[in-house]
């Protein structure tokens, strides 16, 4: 199991190539690549789509104006 992460990452990286998208983690759907971005939440990075990234940057702007 050791090289199990290795062949995941290749694969994830060939179906990127492949096909322009990416699973975004936070709708739950393969998305196009543009405009996504790499987070890190708590210990562990993830990726989020652009549509994802501009209603997180609304809440983030939402809960600041609030405070």
């Amino acid at each position: 199991m050791i090289g199990d992460n290795n062949v995941r990452k290749k694969v994830t990286q060939n179906m990127q190539n492949v096909t322009g998208k990416r699973y975004c983690s936070s709708c739950s759907r393969h998305m196009s690549l543009e405009g996504g971005e790499m987070v890190k939440t708590n210990t562990a990075h993830r990726w989020k789509c652009v549509e994802c990234m501009e209603h997180s940057r609304k809440r983030m702007a939402d809960k600041k104006g609030k405070q």
